[in-house]
């Protein structure tokens, strides 16, 4: 898709930020400092918001979220783009054939992802 993928450090005060899309120069910045797992979900995510939200990226609307006690994760570009990270690097195909033969770790390895994202996948896809 042509977009680069930079990883760095943040400037004090934006330890918690993730990473963000920016669309002027169609690249994703990643936070270095992150869990490598982290980061995999990071990069998945932001790509969703290029490919789903690349109007509202360009919008005055757009701003970075932090990760901190005031975080909710109830904005709706936030919420979409979680779920295509998540389907992106969860597939369900996938998720079908192993979730019941595996550990929830054994997942997280299998699919480069932390635990958390396999909790809230199977959460979702099969109400566990």
């Amino acid at each position: 898709m042509g977009i680069e993928v930079v990883f760095v450090t943040f400037n004090k005060g934006f330890e918690n930020v993730s990473g963000f899309f920016d669309c002027e120069d169609n690249s994703i910045y990643v936070n270095q400092d992150e869990y490598p797992l982290r980061q995999t979900f990071t990069v998945a995510h932001e790509l969703g918001h290029s490919v789903l939200h690349a109007e509202w990226a360009r919008s005055a609307e757009y701003r970075m979220l932090m990760r901190d006690g005031d975080y909710t994760g109830n904005e709706p570009h936030e919420k979409e783009a979680n779920a295509f990270a998540a389907n992106l690097l969860v597939p369900r195909f996938m998720l079908d054939r192993y979730w019941n033969s595996m550990p929830l770790e054994g997942l997280s390895r299998l699919f480069a992802v932390s635990v958390p994202v396999i909790k809230n996948r199977l959460a979702f896809e099969y109400g566990i």
